[in-house]
């Protein structure tokens, strides 16, 4: 249920950037209506609970912004239930796949897992080095600026071990993202691929037993 609680923010995030459409108003209604009713509320920390309750025009920008990221985590929690494809390293999910992968205005959110294959714990260790690996060269870029470096051989080397990279891109043994090195991104998609990163990553280690409150689980590299 874990995952319904961060689709509900993303959909709050959705009819608070789009306040005068009358279909984000429309939107905004259902969801109240839909989430004060459901099973999965009782899942929600309190802070959640208050940002998708919070009145139409209530959250700040980041606010917003933030909530309309934990798609990013929601994927991950519906591909560890066997519902949709792993996730692309770098690719953003759509609304429109995630809504499509688990039925989020299903009256019978239990229902949601009666088709649910769990993958196992293994390839949810494996996803979870991968964005550590992925978020870790993308520090190593913050920090020290777009230097290229033998990303392969420090994956080899480094501590997270059983994790070879295999779902990854490299060009001339870095970090590649459809056919670019990393080192040539331009700023604003690496802060999209960061995003993008950083979410999946907590929503691994939430997986793996990091805590029980998702707020708590922090990405560390």
């Amino acid at each position: 249920m874990r995952n319904l609680v961060l689709i509900a923010q993303v959909i709050r995030s959705s009819s608070e950037s789009n306040l005068d459409a009358p279909e984000a108003q429309e939107q905004y209604r259902d969801l109240i209506e839909h989430y004060q009713e459901s099973i999965f509320r009782a899942e929600a920390e309190p802070m959640e609970d208050a940002l998708i309750m919070s009145p139409l025009g209530a959250l700040t920008s980041q606010q917003m912004i933030n909530a309309g990221w934990r798609a990013e985590a929601a994927v991950v929690l519906t591909w560890s239930l066997g519902l949709i494809k792993r996730p692309i390293p770098h690719q953003r999910i759509t609304h429109r796949e995630l809504g499509e992968a688990i039925p989020f205005w299903d009256q019978q959110q239990g229902d949601i897992l009666r088709g649910a294959n769990p993958v196992s714990n293994e390839e949810i260790e494996n996803f979870r080095r991968e964005q550590i690996t992925i978020h870790w060269r993308l520090n190593n870029i913050r920090m020290n600026g777009p230097e290229r470096m033998d990303f392969r051989e420090a994956i080899r080397v480094c501590d997270w071990d059983h994790f070879n990279g295999e779902n990854l891109e490299f060009i001339d043994n870095d970090l590649a993202v459809n056919g670019t090195p990393v080192t040539q991104l331009s700023a604003g998609d690496l802060s999209t691929i960061a995003s993008i990163v950083c979410e999946r990553h907590i929503a691994a280690n939430w997986l793996s037993g990091d805590d029980l409150l998702f707020s708590d689980i922090t990405p560390d590299t």
